[in-house]
């Protein structure tokens, strides 16, 4: 740390994941200054990022290169370090299909019977949906089943990992905490927040194959928050986290490496429209619906609940759910119709390489979830064609979404509102929110969307108190991005309809 009179900077390195690379960053306080990646052992370079240190901050050119230097022997030093070895894997005693299989010895007959028939209804999903429902949900079906398959994922080898994005009070997180309720208490991990070193320090085994639940992560690009997020993205892209530590030992002091073992299934909510692009690449984007007439689905369950008395056995229908994933094991997934569906499949954008991650983990997740409805070669569940006919509609939305070809509902909306009052004229930012029932910061988001994609255009930039001014270029029109493959035969077995 350095200072220029009561301000203080501070400069940090650290590892930028590849050999030899590193990522020097200067903050004064919360205000990033400089973010740079180099070749700390490289002397140019250091002049290079010194004089950009000088030029944001003002302080002393010498003072800047003996820290950058004194940076360069320590990361010579920690590249010294033997590499990490990893620990034992989880012991029976946290591994959670262990556990699960122990409680379902113990789960009485008659509700394993119940939760194997539910694994044989060809309606299986219409039933999961019908159960959240039962549980206190209102509408959203395609959302709650997405978000349960994101933790039926938890299963395979790679899970998916997906976030919530939607405005404030429209229901994110009740909706994910219903959903978890239907998984075992050994399969999730809930928390509110999560420290950068809180992932390293729980038990051996504790985020094998499990379905984490998160809290709304910070968001920003400041070095603290960078710090906050690295371990988590770490662990969603890897599937294990290792971290060396330097502990005191009776001989000195000694490298301790901690390893925290994955997969995990991750689902998190947020009210931010835009993710920085290091979340993006790594989470299937996801819509809550904040319309109007789902507002008036909540609103009409809250007060007829309060009108009727409870009718509604709760712990009968968590138990066949528990029952019913601990019957699911871990078994592997085959997808013969994969070459046929690549044929097809978008490859316009480099997104459509995530998309394709996201649809071939969400077939498994189908497939796992239908197992007791599918074909076996072996060990292992054969998908069939109408697990992609669910996954196809269950994420075109997001896909489409993703590739700039269709706005999320409240975009939409947004979109028609404006045009309706105020056709090809300008209009504020706070003109937008209030035609279409938004908060003003809603507002903005999604029009920063819709100019993004070439369907409106800011006119003047906020000054001060002064709201942008935006004009509609055009409406927004939603295009088809996932194929069809009807040759296939595929059939949905996920009907419901609000």
């Amino acid at each position: 740390m350095v200072d220029r009179g009561d301000q203080p900077v501070i400069v940090r390195w650290s590892e930028d994941g590849r050999a030899g690379w590193h990522t020097v960053t200067v903050a004064r306080g919360d205000e990033p200054l400089v973010v740079e990646r180099l070749r700390l052992a490289d002397g140019a370079q250091r002049e290079k990022i010194a004089d950009k240190i000088v030029n944001a901050t003002g302080l002393p050119r010498a003072r800047i290169a003996e820290q950058l230097l004194q940076f360069a022997a320590e990361a010579v030093e920690a590249e010294r370090r033997p590499d990490p070895v990893p620990e034992k894997p989880a012991t029976p005693a946290n591994d959670s299909f262990e556990i699960g299989r122990q409680e379902l010895e113990r789960t009485p007959q008659a509700v394993k019977d119940e939760a194997l028939r539910m694994a044989r209804n060809p309606a299986l999903l219409d039933e999961v949906y019908s159960d959240l429902s039962a549980l206190g949900l209102a509408g959203e079906p395609e959302l709650a089943i997405t978000c349960w398959l994101v933790g039926v994922s938890r299963i395979l080898a790679e899970p998916l990992a997906a976030v919530i994005i939607g405005s404030t009070s429209s229901g994110k997180s009740y909706l994910l905490r219903l959903v978890a309720d239907l998984f075992p208490p050994e399969c999730v991990l809930r928390a509110t927040q999560a420290t950068p070193q809180a992932w390293f320090y729980l038990a051996p085994g504790s985020l094998r194959h499990r379905f984490v639940i998160l809290g709304e992560r910070p968001q920003g690009e400041s070095p603290e928050v960078v710090d906050a997020n690295r371990a988590w993205r770490e662990l969603v892209s890897e599937g294990r986290l290792i971290k060396a530590v330097a502990v005191k030992t009776a001989d000195g002091m000694a490298t301790h490496v901690i390893t925290q073992e994955g997969p995990v299934a991750f689902c998190e909510s947020t009210t931010k429209a835009r993710l920085l692009d290091e979340d993006q690449s790594r989470l299937l984007l996801l819509n809550s619906d904040d319309s109007s007439e789902q507002t008036g689905l909540v609103v009409t369950k809250l007060f007829r609940a309060a009108a009727e008395p409870a009718s509604v056995d709760r712990e009968a229908i968590l138990a066949k759910h528990h029952a019913f994933q601990r019957m699911l094991g871990q078994p592997q997934v085959l997808v013969p119709f994969a070459p046929a569906l690549a044929g097809r499949f978008p490859t316009e954008r480099p997104e459509c390489r995530r998309i394709a991650r996201h649809v071939v983990a969400m077939i498994r997740a189908c497939a796992v979830a239908h197992a007791f409805q599918r074909e076996r070669d072996g060990d292992a569940i054969i998908a069939e064609p109408r697990d992609y006919e669910v996954v196809s509609g269950l994420l075109e939305g997001p896909a489409a979404r993703l590739l700039g070809k269709s706005p999320h509902a409240s975009v939409a909306r947004l979109a028609g509102a404006v045009a309706k009052r105020f056709g090809q004229g300008d209009f504020t930012t706070n003109d937008a929110a209030e035609a279409a029932g938004v908060s003003p910061r809603w507002a903005r988001q999604g029009l920063r969307w819709l100019a993004e994609q070439g369907h409106a255009e800011e006119v003047e930039p906020p000054r001060g108190p002064r709201p942008a001014r935006w004009r509609l270029t055009r409406e927004p029109a939603s295009t088809r991005v996932l194929p069809n493959i009807e040759n296939l035969n595929v059939r949905s077995d996920f009907r419901h309809s609000d």
